[in-house]
């Protein structure tokens, strides 16, 4: 019902999103779960001792910001070929669905620049000169660096995707490299000066092995892992196949986010292997993509809300009545 009326594409559908989290986090808040994500390695560790519902606020608050831009960004590129409200909705509930507790941490805010270093790289396609991209997407990855260490990999990823998207100039490279640092260098600078040592020999963080599953060990979990996994493949075999019928600004802008895709999902592997359950917030743009595509594009709509509803609830009865 959700998804069906987000298809009409009208753009007033868009005031409802901040309800629907709301409803929806809200089952955050009287349902929690445990163990609750343990640190990942950051800078920034100021953790004021507020009530969880504060940070689950703080966290809605990001999550529909990082919605409507993940949003413009698929209208704006035409990368689903049509406009569409969808992706929007879908990320909100993937997120949802993937972020244990729904909690925030300063680590989250590195999703937000992902999504506007993305933003600004696939916009490089054919240019002459991408000086002023490639510096500023640098910038924005570098300051997504700063709240997580773990984006480090995505600067492999940024300068393919321009090597991709339009002619190699090795100033537009060297560029990028010096706008990502210059966000850490300042950060530094600025560190050292107050605390007299670099933040950087602090050790802020404990490695701990993943033991369980951070969203939880029930079937109902378990079940829901599986959907939402399907899902996910479907979407990108869908992705794939229109690639050849797409106009080639399209199609190379597509593979470069199969390149994104790809290197996201092994961050999170080894994200959570290190660090109990904090990987499945890099899952949420990927995700998201992929899931919103197949919802887009689906020869067999009924099919695919079918399976998108059932990955809800069935996360919703691990959360309420888990089986066991």
């Amino acid at each position: 019902m959700i998804i069906r009326l987000y298809r009409t594409n009208q753009s007033i559908i868009q005031l409802g999103l901040p309800l629907i989290a709301v409803v929806f986090w809200s089952l955050h808040f009287f349902f929690p779960i445990a163990p609750a994500p343990s640190a990942i390695p950051q800078w920034f560790t100021f953790q004021p001792e507020w009530p969880m519902w504060v940070w689950q606020v703080l966290q809605m608050a990001l999550v529909l910001l990082e919605a409507i831009v993940f949003n413009r960004i698929i209208n704006d590129l035409e990368l689903f070929d049509r406009i569409s409200y969808v992706p929007s909705l879908i990320y909100v509930l993937v997120a949802f669905m993937l972020i244990p507790n729904g909690l925030f941490q300063w680590s989250s805010l590195s999703n937000y620049f992902i999504l506007q270093t993305i933003h600004t790289l696939l916009q490089v396609y054919r240019q002459n000169s991408a000086k002023e991209e490639a510096f500023i997407s640098g910038f924005l990855l570098g300051i997504a660096f700063l709240f997580s260490w773990y984006v480090v990999p995505l600067v492999a990823w940024a300068l393919l995707a321009m090597n991709t998207l339009k002619t190699f100039y090795w100033r537009e490279w060297l560029l990028f490299i010096i706008a990502f640092l210059f966000p850490w260098w300042t950060f530094e600078a600025i560190y050292f000066a107050v605390y007299g040592q670099w933040s950087i020999v602090v050790p802020q963080f404990e490695m701990e092995h993943w033991t369980t599953n951070p969203l939880g060990a029930d079937r109902s979990t378990m079940m829901f892992s599986i959907f939402l996994l399907v899902m996910v493949v479907l979407g990108l075999f869908s992705l794939l196949g229109r690639f050849s019928g797409s106009i080639i600004r399209v199609r190379r802008q597509r593979q470069v986010l199969l390149y994104f895709f790809i290197i996201m999902i092994l961050i999170s592997i080894t994200v959570n292997a290190m660090y109990v359950g904090n990987g499945m917030q890099l899952l949420v743009i990927p995700f998201a993509l992929s899931i919103s595509f197949l919802l887009v594009h689906s020869a067999f709509q009924w099919l695919t809300d079918l399976l998108f509803y059932a990955a809800i609830g069935l996360f919703l009865l691990s959360r309420i009545a888990p089986l066991g």
